[in-house]
């Protein structure tokens, strides 16, 4: 289920305000998310093997399943960014998820994810996990601002971490302020 202007807005209003909080001469993760974030609609069928994990894990949980993932599965793609519940206003959170073969989000970590609107990047598994080794095991990309600044913190950086195959959530028109 795709989101409605109304949930677009929310989302991209909230995330332009943070960007506003930075001095100018810093590229936030925000301004990566204004910059080359996408929203994702949610696979309309759950997979039997997608288990639900902890809450209030869910990078970890993202980046287990994607380690995990069966050479003949279809692909999985990792993503951050943020999400929010439909119809009820609260801010969004920030959050990570799984993107299938068909740029569709799969969410190890919430049960109602067909009610929610997700809005991210979708990163090359490889970049994910270095970035993982990087922070000493500690997951979250976009959630760590010194992990950025040090590895992705320009727009050209971001851009070659990112995932922007078709299929792979890359191939849907991309917001840009």
């Amino acid at each position: 289920m795709q989101p409605d202007e109304y949930e677009k807005n929310s989302i991209l209003r909230y995330i332009k305000m943070i960007a506003s909080k930075y001095p100018e001469q810093v590229y936030g993760p925000e301004h990566g998310l204004m910059e080359f974030g996408e929203f994702m609609g949610v696979a309309a069928v759950r997979p039997d093997w997608l288990k639900f994990k902890r809450s209030r894990e869910c990078y970890g949980n993202s980046l287990k399943y994607l380690a995990s993932q069966p050479l003949t599965a279809k692909p999985l793609r990792y993503a951050e960014g943020y999400a929010v519940p439909r119809g009820d206003w609260c801010p969004p959170v920030q959050h990570a998820w799984l993107v299938d073969a068909d740029g569709e989000v799969l969410d190890p970590t919430w049960k109602d994810s067909s009610d929610h609107v997700y809005f991210g990047l979708v990163f090359q598994t490889l970049f994910a996990f270095e970035m993982l080794e990087k922070a000493c095991m500690i997951p979250g990309i976009l959630a760590n601002p010194l992990l950025m600044r040090l590895h992705f913190g320009s727009s050209n950086l971001l851009k070659r971490s990112i995932d922007i195959r078709k299929g792979a959530g890359g191939s849907k028109k991309r917001f840009r302020s």
